[in-house]
């Protein structure tokens, strides 16, 4: 698999979760879904490269769960 790169303007310490996501979608996505999306948000953030092996191995999913989350948002 192919890595990639999640970039997003600003550098802070902290990661910033928008109320939108909260109100509309934190409800239906599960357990997954929202792990990696918090995860991913924060790396957006720091500029940093991964791929979906590698999310896999840090949250001890299938590469399939990983994928099935990326296409869900």
């Amino acid at each position: 698999m192919g890595c990639f790169k999640l970039y997003q303007e600003a550098s802070a310490d902290v990661t910033i979760l928008s109320n939108l996501f909260i109100d509309r979608y934190m409800k239906d996505a599960n357990d997954a879904q929202l792990k990696l999306y918090l995860y991913l948000l924060r790396m957006a953030q720091a500029g940093c490269v991964s791929s979906v092996s590698d999310l896999a191995d840090a949250f001890n999913y299938t590469e399939k769960d990983v994928l099935r989350a990326l296409k869900y948002w």
